[in-house]
């Protein structure tokens, strides 16, 4: 539940005052009778103290702003010791350092801007995904060398199937020469030309 914080009550001689500055900032912990603002008359400069423990939930009036004798001005919400301590922590907590941020991972748009002119045009040349390929470079950017390697990874792999379709193509034809010799010796017909070799073999 939050409490009601208001200016000091002027003087009859004094009309308003200026909110000087917040001293305390929304949400900062404050201790009890902790000075959370300022305002200053024509006269005096008057100070504003935290009624206990706990922190300042809202600001209803900002620095500059005029305001009257007992005007409301912020929202205090209480808070315990405790409570106050952690949030102090967490305010205090080191921000991650610039050399932490600069190790992160690129992420790919980053990266596809970071590639040199000579990689780009290999790209489009091949007509690759720059996402197909892990970079090595500095801050995962794909070298000449990651597009070259991927190329001939990509060429070493097609070339490999193609030697495994020959050679089942190769076993396929075999095996139809070796059914059709099998027929005509059983029959006693002439072997067609093209299985001499094959009769041979089968012979010896």
């Amino acid at each position: 539940m939050s409490t009601e914080i208001k200016s000091p009550t002027f003087p009859e001689s004094v009309a308003d005052g200026t909110i000087a500055n917040w001293v305390k900032k929304e949400g900062e912990p404050v201790k009890q009778d902790e000075v959370i603002a300022e305002i200053e008359t024509d006269k005096v400069v008057l100070e504003v103290v935290a009624p206990f423990d706990g922190v300042i939930s809202k600001v209803l009036k900002p620095a500059g702003e005029i305001v009257l004798s007992a005007e409301l001005i912020a929202e205090f919400k209480k808070e315990s010791q405790s409570e106050i301590l952690d949030v102090a922590d967490s305010q205090n907590a080191p921000a991650p350092s610039t050399e932490a941020q600069q190790k992160i991972k690129p992420s790919k748009e980053t990266k596809t801007k970071e590639n040199g002119p000579a990689v780009k045009k290999l790209l489009k040349e091949n007509q690759l995904d720059h996402e197909s390929i892990e970079g090595s470079g500095k801050d995962g950017r794909i070298t000449k060398a990651d597009v070259v390697n991927h190329l001939d990874s990509k060429n070493n792999t097609h070339q490999t199937l193609e030697k495994q379709k020959l050679l089942l193509k190769f076993q396929e034809s075999l095996m139809v020469d070796k059914k059709r010799e099998c027929r005509c010796l059983d029959c006693g017909q002439q072997l067609p030309r093209g299985c001499s070799a094959l009769s041979k073999k089968l012979q010896c």
